[in-house]
């Protein structure tokens, strides 16, 4: 057998970043919410005792911390009494859970093209391990292994599982696997794994493996849509390509920038934001040299500027930048510009700030 020619992304270049590496798309937390609530558990209350922010899925930036996923998979079985959880999760994923990745799969023309793109793309979904494709005269095989412990059994069932959905939107319902091996050991719900897959399987495998009619998987299918398809492909590249060409102070300022609340998050909201714990995002800004505190700051102090040259209200001003009261934001303010809000507003029109600062001083 032969490995599979894999083309990369030109704008992507190894090794992976922080926030990437370390996080997964928010759909997967949604998708996990969406099946607890269908089996009557409450799905969004698991995810945050887990530590995810629900109230982040609408933000499409948003990435799950592996962390927090690594805990809700077990708890999801342990609250539902379900070994396949993850099974159950694959049923419920749709295409819109992975963003314009999951259009551009779901866009293409043929299960081989499909595959090839999923692994070219996995960086964003972050399906970890080493994985390749494998093509012999009959067969293509889709085969990675994951070090023990490193992913959760449900978490692996669930990706394999939607992996197959994928197949069956772009060849039809019929369509099933030759074989599947799993790493994981067998379940007691064995009749929900052969339901799903539709075809032998092996537990307590070396690696996890898909093997399918290579016939079926290289046959193209009409009406395919090379222009939509490229457009996809552009948005998941510009999607990583944000991530990998920004420094973690550019990204902490984009979240303070593009943030849906209106006051200003605080460090542990922002980790939460970079998909990424607390302790994890502090320890990262001081090999930088770099101290949350600073930064946010840095970013109150350029917004308070421009703000109030703009003629926002100084209470506005303070609100929404995450102090409590308009006082509190006028010693602040004091610190950074040397002056008091109103005097700043008063000398920044037509002034230069630095001046205005320097003039200041020279009052007082």
């Amino acid at each position: 057998m032969v490995r599979a020619a894999v083309l990369e992304c030109p704008q992507l270049k190894p090794p992976l970043p922080l926030q990437l590496r370390e996080s997964t798309l928010g759909g997967w937390g949604l998708a996990v919410a969406d099946t607890l609530d269908r089996l009557g558990v409450n799905g969004r209350r698991l995810l945050e005792d887990a530590g995810a922010s629900p109230d982040l899925w609408g933000d499409p930036d948003y990435r799950v911390p592996v962390a927090v996923m690594q805990r809700a998979w077990p708890a999801a079985v342990a609250a539902t009494g379900d070994d396949a959880f993850g099974i159950h999760v694959a049923e419920q994923l749709q295409v819109h859970h992975f963003q314009s990745l999951g259009l551009a799969l779901v866009s293409s023309d043929s299960i081989a093209d499909m595959l090839s793109r999923l692994s070219r793309y996995r960086q964003a979904i972050n399906a970890l391990g080493d994985g390749e494709i494998r093509v012999s005269p009959v067969t293509i095989t889709l085969e990675f292994r994951i070090p023990a412990g490193e992913v959760a059994p449900t978490a692996l069932d669930a990706f394999i599982g939607f992996t197959v959905k994928l197949c069956r939107l772009l060849a039809g319902e019929t369509f099933h696997p030759l074989e599947v091996a799993l790493q994981r050991p067998c379940p007691k719900s064995q009749a929900v794994f052969g339901n799903w897959f539709a075809c032998p399987i092996r537990y307590g495998a070396s690696n996890n493996r898909l093997v399918l009619d290579r016939r079926a998987v290289e046959r193209r299918r009409p009406g395919a849509n090379p222009a939509l398809i490229a457009t996809l492909e552009q948005q998941v590249c510009d999607y990583l390509a944000r991530f990998r060409a920004s420094s973690l102070a550019e990204r902490i300022a984009y979240v303070f920038a593009n943030r849906l609340e209106d006051a200003l998050p605080d460090e542990a909201r922002v980790a939460h934001i970079l998909g990424m714990s607390r302790r994890s995002l502090q320890a990262h800004l001081q090999q930088e040299g770099l101290a949350f505190r600073a930064l946010r700051q840095t970013y109150q102090a350029q917004e308070a500027r421009r703000l109030l040259a703009a003629g926002v209200p100084v209470t506005t001003v303070a609100y929404s930048l995450g102090f409590s009261d308009s006082s509190n934001f006028a010693r602040a303010f004091r610190r950074w510009q040397g002056c008091s809000p109103s005097r700043y507003r008063s000398f920044s029109d037509g002034m230069d700030p630095a001046f205005a600062k320097s003039r200041s001083r020279s009052r007082s």
